[in-house]
């Protein structure tokens, strides 16, 4: 074989395998800052395939009543154990964290139904001891997939929670997790230009707030540190855009309830670092 043949050869084969090879299954991409195109598409293609789930509900309360009793319900995903069980364990993790706030037992519980049984005797010896008190106390809980993705899936808690007081307690918080279940809390694994995101979601919030654009925030009565926006840590996806969840009190008084801010993906363009997957 002649030499000018041999790095023909030699120049062909990189070509063919070494310019073109899809990223090993489970390989973060982003590791080294660099988006490739290409190497995400075939990525993409090899995990795409939407995972499957079944909504569970588990209800119970206290006794047949129907009002002024305890009540706690849960909607959940419930993934295939044998493919996925590392997200059944987180969903089970967030509903025992939930759970924890409104239970006060000394011992420790196995699993969220003992912590749901404890919050109804709870109630029972509440009654007991105060029986004029007819104040009803309810938990729900929602956990869904607000968006699958090759690399991520997002989840949202949502709940909602009554044991006397001037009003329910409310509260949505957002997780990302990678195809092997790492919590992702990183702008910067999504957004290639943080700045850029800031600045599309204040003129959005804005817009919604009938504020001008240089109108203070708290002349609509937001309580911004220093009157300066800023992205909230709760932050997730769905199909229309990243979303980045403001709780009551986060930003305000509770009278002006909860924000959300949703930037789409085409306003995205340029700065989200994956490709939309509806």
């Amino acid at each position: 074989m002649s030499l000018r043949l041999a790095i023909t050869t030699i120049v062909l084969c990189y070509c063919l395998y070494g310019c073109d090879t899809p990223a090993k299954k489970g390989e973060n991409i982003h590791d080294q800052g660099i988006y490739n195109e290409n190497i995400h598409q075939k990525y993409e293609q090899e995990v795409s395939p939407k995972l499957v789930f079944e909504t569970k509900v588990l209800s119970r309360k206290e006794g047949q009543c129907e009002n002024n009793c305890a009540k706690v319900t849960i909607h959940y995903p419930l993934f295939n154990e044998s493919d996925h069980k590392i997200f059944n364990q987180f969903i089970e993790n967030q509903i025992k964290s939930v759970l924890e706030d409104f239970t006060m037992s000394n011992k420790p519980l196995d699993n969220y139904e003992a912590q749901v049984e404890e919050f109804i005797q709870s109630y029972k010896s509440f009654k007991n001891e105060f029986p004029d008190v007819q104040t009803p106390w309810t938990i729900e809980i929602e956990i869904a997939v607000t968006y699958q993705h090759a690399s991520f899936l997002t989840f949202s808690t949502t709940t909602s929670a009554y044991t006397g007081g001037a009003h329910p307690l409310s509260n949505k918080e957002y997780q990302n997790l990678s195809m092997d279940g790492y919590k992702i809390e990183d702008l910067d694994y999504f957004i290639s230009d943080q700045e850029k995101l800031k600045e599309l979601a204040e003129k959005q919030f804005r817009s919604a707030k009938n504020l001008t654009v240089n109108q203070p925030f708290s002349d609509a009565g937001f309580t911004f540190d220093n009157d300066e926006f800023y992205l909230t840590e709760n932050f997730g996806f769905n199909e229309a855009g990243i979303v980045f969840y403001y709780n009551s009190y986060e930003i305000g008084p509770y009278a002006l309830g909860p924000t959300e801010v949703v930037i789409s993906y085409a306003a995205l363009q340029g700065v989200y670092k994956y490709q939309a997957q509806l």
